[in-house]
């Protein structure tokens, strides 16, 4: 998920004698974590996490530095495309870079920062939300509107707008930019058969 890093092979060699310096590295680093995200691939980090290996280090630096112990992992290690398994357990610890993490992540949809929209960016980005059962849902509506100039099907347009409401949108303007900045592909999700992205008039 790219809304998570992996914070990998951090290690203070042992001849390196300085109070604290581990956990003040990993503070500084933090801190700035998602505002380099954001700068570099044009999307916030919402968690870090790290695996320690108990047989060779103990994870002072990282409980020092407040970050959670989750459990372990069941010792399996991914090579290309697949995963084998070698038996060798670690421990697994988090760090949320912003106080509503858990709650973002765990959620259909994963908005982006709200000072994107400054940019003109899009405002949230769609993952593996069911949409497709919301739109059985929404294709046992009637439509009340005319044939007549109408270029989206009913279900398309209403999706759309749940689903930027999800995200944060706030009227139709917020709804209308959300929605031209679908892919083409996340178009074709939500039932559209055509390039052309909803208006405010839809």
């Amino acid at each position: 998920m790219r809304f998570v890093a992996n914070n990998s092979r951090f290690l203070i060699l042992p001849w390196v004698c300085q109070k604290n310096l581990a956990s003040k590295v990993l503070s500084l680093n933090l801190k700035r974590l998602s505002a380099d995200f954001e700068m570099v691939y044009g999307h916030p980090l919402y968690l870090a996490e790290t695996f320690v290996d108990e047989s060779r280090f103990k994870g002072s630096c990282y409980k020092a530095s407040n970050w959670k112990h989750l459990g372990y992992t069941e010792g399996y290690s991914r090579s290309n495309r697949s995963y084998y398994h070698h038996g060798q357990v670690k421990a697994v610890y988090i760090y949320s870079l912003c106080r509503r993490a858990r709650e973002i992540l765990s959620g259909d949809l994963i908005p982006y920062d709200i000072s994107l929209l400054k940019d003109k960016r899009r405002l949230g980005t769609m993952i593996k939300f069911p949409i497709e059962s919301l739109l059985c849902r929404i294709r046992a509506f009637t439509d009340p509107r005319r044939k007549q100039g109408t270029r989206h099907p009913l279900e398309t347009v209403l999706s759309i707008a749940v689903c930027a409401v999800l995200c944060g949108c706030k009227g139709y303007r917020a709804i209308g930019a959300w929605s031209q900045s679908l892919s083409r592909e996340e178009l074709v999700r939500f039932g559209s058969n055509r390039d052309t992205p909803l208006s405010d008039s839809d």
